[in-house]
């Protein structure tokens, strides 16, 4: 090997070499004798040796540098996870292909562009999201969707993880678009499950009014046949029938309104949909003969979608009605409490029904985990209320056992 093309490593040690083989040779001439002469060629033999060996060492570690380099070349590229590397203001420097394709553009033509132009509208919350990364030694999670020229949206889980030298994050881009179409369905399928349930209570709640519309029109022909159908009486007969026609109306209304989807988030008092569920679920509360204590600030508010609120709590409060069905307690009470605690809207709802099993109180928000006979329940309720609260709500929803039943407490 020419000394122009050796490795910087061989090169210092073959000048090493030589240093040494100066300070054994004398500069002043003499003549060596056949001991020094023998002694000074092995000295010379053994740091060729030494040198062939070291070299050998090099290049076997440069080899597996290569390999690692593809070996990481192949999982960082072909990953079925996007990887993109940013700087602080969001700038891409670096994306493998997965990323790309994700983002719908070559890795060519990412490089220095800015990340948000990949983020819907929608979702602003992302510049938020990137100094948080930034600012927090820990990997932070946050979900976005987003979209491509010509292209349909995704929707993609972002995790990401400042560098340690604190000038980039890398960040992992999971596709998760399928999945949240399969909640779209459950919760779907979770809305029709509870609409015959629904019909019944319409069916139930109608019942007492239709009776006592029947029994007011009724009392016009008796009013008549006794002479006494005057302005006065004929007045009074119409006004509890167009009262009791306006509480079916609004039944119907309300029942109605569960089912159709919210277009926008607006800000809405938390009171006024906990009253909206306990209309829906009044019939179930009264057969079952359970009282409901509502306390704390009846004037807390959030942003968001009322409907969502509303399915969260209808599956917990039925949860709790099906608890408490047969239930031996003489006074069977849930209580909802509305307040707030570190700038969050918080709702606890507790029931007297005994709790929850503690075997599985850990997998209580998993998918198809019920408490319930077989036959009795799909097991999907809670896992999508979680999914509501915490996915679109940016909220939490957690689970204990208070002395005389269950609470699940709700921040937002």
């Amino acid at each position: 090997m020419k000394k122009g093309t050796a490795a910087p490593e061989t090169i210092r040690l073959l000048r090493q070499a030589e240093d040494r083989l100066r300070d054994k040779v004398p500069t002043t001439p003499h003549t060596l004798t056949l001991e020094e002469a023998q002694r000074l060629h092995h000295e010379l033999q053994v740091h060729q040796l030494e040198l062939e060996l070291q070299n050998e060492e090099l290049r076997q570690a440069k080899n597996e540098a290569d390999e690692m380099l593809e070996r990481f070349v192949e999982l960082y590229d072909f990953a079925p996870v996007g990887y993109v590397t940013l700087d602080y203001k969001g700038t891409i420097r670096a994306v493998n292909i997965t990323g790309a394709a994700l983002l719908g553009e070559d890795r060519s033509a990412l490089i220095g562009r800015p990340f948000k132009f990949f983020v819907a509208n929608s979702q602003p919350a992302f510049p938020g999201f990137l100094e948080k990364v930034f600012a927090v030694n820990d990997k932070q999670y946050c979900e976005a969707t987003l979209r491509s020229e010509g292209k349909a949206t995704l929707s993609v889980r972002i995790e990401a993880l400042v560098s340690s030298s604190g000038k980039e994050c890398r960040a992992a881009l999971i596709d998760v678009t399928e999945l949240r179409q399969k909640d779209f369905l459950l919760i779907t399928q979770n809305r029709l499950a509870a609409m015959g349930e629904m019909i019944n209570n319409i069916a139930h709640q109608w019942r007492k009014p239709l009776n006592t519309l029947g029994l007011t029109i009724q009392q016009f022909v008796i009013f008549h046949d006794h002479d006494q159908l005057n302005r006065e009486a004929l007045e009074e007969g119409v006004g509890k029938s167009m009262e009791l026609i306006n509480h079916m109306s609004q039944t119907i209304e309300d029942f109605r309104n569960y089912f159709r989807p919210d277009k926008e988030q607006v800000t809405f008092k938390i009171h006024d949909v906990v009253m909206r569920a306990l209309v829906i679920l009044e019939e179930n509360l009264s057969k079952q003969r359970i009282r409901v204590d509502i306390a704390g600030n009846d004037a807390c508010s959030i942003h968001g979608y009322p409907n969502e609120l509303l399915q969260v709590l209808l599956n917990i409060l039925i949860n709790a009605i099906d608890a408490m069905t047969g239930n031996a307690v003489p006074d069977l009470k849930i209580t909802i409490t509305l307040g707030t605690a570190a700038h969050r809207a918080v709702i606890t709802i507790a029931d007297n029904a005994g709790g929850i099993p503690t075997e599985i109180m850990g997998q209580i928000f998993d998918p198809f985990v019920t408490t319930k006979e077989p036959g009795m329940g799909t097991g999907i309720g809670l896992y999508l209320s979680k999914t509501i609260v915490e996915r679109s709500m940016k909220g939490s929803l957690t689970a204990r056992n208070v002395p005389s039943g269950a609470e699940f407490r709700i921040e937002i």
